[in-house]
């Protein structure tokens, strides 16, 4: 008995066989990471919106976003996450009774990498961070400080 094959390999002949690159999205925000940072946009409005989030750092990034149900300085989200992280999270929310809820973000971005991340802000306060973790430590880097509130509308943060 013989086998045969019926893939016929599909063969393109002349024009340019590249397909057309995608649309950049417009942006209504431009955020960048770094170690351990992030340059956020000094107001941000409220709505569904396109970030545009380029990892201008050495090291790989992501931003994740959280939502405060009060306003929150970011020492005491700094704290709340560490004790997350270490599992002693007090009941009740965490210190002071405060919680953060994650709402959403954009994965691991290589360094020099540019990605769009679709959000959707109310107004209120809101905390970025990244959790990429040290290889060396391994800690995230939010525990290097790399966290940042945010608020949109007529929200502020407490003073420290």
């Amino acid at each position: 008995m013989i086998v045969g094959d019926s893939f016929q390999p599909l063969v393109v002949t002349g024009g340019d066989a590249t397909p057309p690159s995608a649309a950049t999205p417009a942006a209504a925000a431009t955020v960048h990471l770094f170690e351990y940072g992030f340059e956020l946009p000094a107001t941000l409005a409220s709505g569904r919106q396109v970030w545009e989030v380029t990892n201008a750092g050495r090291e790989p990034h992501e931003l994740l976003l959280a939502w405060s149900p009060e306003p929150i300085t970011r020492e005491q989200a700094m704290e709340l996450l560490l004790a997350e992280s270490q599992d002693a999270t007090p009941s009740g929310g965490g210190p002071s009774g405060r919680e953060i809820l994650g709402i959403g973000g954009l994965g691991w971005l290589t360094p020099g990498a540019t990605a769009w991340a679709e959000v959707e802000l109310q107004p209120g306060t809101y905390v970025v961070l990244c959790y990429v973790f040290d290889p060396e430590t391994g800690m995230p880097h939010a525990a290097k400080g790399m966290v940042d509130v945010f608020t949109v509308g007529g929200a502020s943060s407490p003073t420290p």
